[in-house]
């Protein structure tokens, strides 16, 4: 009875923070997934990202529900309550549910941000309860297209399970080899696209981070401390290494990237979920959550993320602003999220992303040709960031707000 609760609770409450978090400001990285459903502009084509299609496909998908940003994100992170409703309707597991719909919400893994983690997080979850081999393979499939730095962890999990999935395995193994080499023959043009956004950016940007690259930041310091207490207490209830395996090789894999961020760490809290605590952790851990982040009352940025507040409020201002105005829009500074505010294409095929533009050499100079033979009506640019130093020859200065600065081309 506690433990049900408990689940109430959480999960009515992790309803009020889908609406807090769909109504804050957004950032560059949801701002990215959701170009496509809310401009128009097509991933791949239009703009580079490192992710693969899915998270922009789960997001174009929302937006046919609405093409709101603020309904697309509510529902979003509504969603994440019902995949932890599934695992509970599964395995009748109300404390470990009430635990991961806690951590898949936490400010403190900065949930409100965008990432890639959280949908597969709920994904492995559900699939410590799935006995049938092809939807148990299946789930794995997405896992992976949707965060592809799972792939050890997801072949892991199905090596343990070879025996009985091995007929599944082998036939999502020819669909894909059938999409791949379709895409291949007769779609090469996506196919490059894919390979070159999913593979070559990547492998590119992690050789540009040289050294350590940053090693153990103050945001993967906090991000450890808040989540190893949870990792040893479930380790003691689950003393079982082939089931940690996956979760630490997810670790490691990240790692090998030299970068990881405090919404890296998503995916693992579905071992954590799923280790048998006992309610009394989950009691704590709610306590703990909510008191400590001022039950998400407030300024959710100011308490969690204070360093892009400013910078984004900013850009919402600018993209309201531009909205009503005719005319096409280049942004050149690191906030895709002033074409979402402003509901304009980014014009270039590219956006400037932080390392992706300085790896995406091949795009830098076709985005650099269009820019100069085609110049954008307006521009937001920002001085001294990592975009392009353009010479605003022509351009009139229309305004400042914060560290941007508005430009209007002068029509001759």
């Amino acid at each position: 009875m506690n433990e049900l609760l408990l689940l109430g609770i959480v999960f009515v409450f992790s309803i009020y923070q889908a609406y807090r978090y769909a109504r804050i400001d957004i950032e560059l990285d949801f701002a990215t997934w959701a170009l496509w459903g809310i401009t128009g502009a097509v991933y791949g084509k239009d703009f580079l990202d490192c992710k693969t299609p899915a998270v922009h496909l789960w997001y174009l998908l929302l937006s046919k529900i609405k093409q709101d940003h603020q309904v697309m994100r509510f529902i979003h992170y509504s969603f994440l309550s019902v995949l932890g409703l599934i695992y509970y309707l599964l395995s009748k597991d109300a404390t470990g549910t009430a635990i991961f719909i806690v951590l898949v919400h936490s400010g403190f893994l900065y949930a409100f941000n965008g990432n890639v983690g959280d949908i597969p997080a709920g994904l492995i979850l559900i699939s410590f309860t799935i006995t049938n081999p092809w939807i148990f393979v299946t789930l794995m499939v997405l896992i992976v297209f949707y965060e592809p730095k799972l792939v050890l962890s997801v072949l892991a999990m199905m090596l343990y399970r070879i025996t009985d999935i091995w007929l599944p395995t082998l036939t999502w193994g020819a669909v894909l080899l059938v999409i791949a080499g379709y895409l291949w023959y007769y779609k090469h043009e996506i196919w490059q696209n894919l390979w070159y956004q999913n593979i070559t950016i990547p492998k590119r940007m992690t050789k540009y981070r040289k050294g350590l690259y940053m090693f153990m930041p103050g945001y993967t310091s906090s991000v450890f401390l808040y989540l190893f207490p949870l990792f040893a207490i479930g380790i003691y209830y689950k003393p079982d290494i082939l089931y940690w395996l996956p979760m630490f090789l997810y670790i490691g894999f990240i790692a090998l990237g030299k970068v990881i961020r405090t919404q890296h760490m998503m995916p693992v809290i579905a071992w954590i979920a799923g280790a048998g605590m006992p309610v009394e952790i989950a009691i704590a851990l709610t306590i703990i959550d909510y008191s400590a982040a001022g039950l998400y009352i407030g300024d959710i940025w100011n308490r969690f993320y204070s360093g892009m507040k400013q910078t984004i409020e900013d850009a919402r201002k600018i993209g309201l602003a531009l909205r009503e105005l005719q005319g096409t829009l280049w942004v050149n500074s690191t906030n895709p999220e002033i074409y979402i505010w402003a509901k304009k294409k980014p014009p270039y095929g590219m956006l400037e992303l932080v390392e992706i533009n300085h790896v995406a050499i091949e795009r830098r100079e076709k985005m650099l040709i269009r820019l100069y033979e085609y110049p954008a009506d307006w521009i937001v640019d920002m001085p001294g960031g990592v975009g392009i130093h353009y010479d605003f020859k022509g351009y009139r200065l229309q305004g400042s707000v914060g560290m941007f600065n508005i430009y209007q081309r002068i029509k001759k």
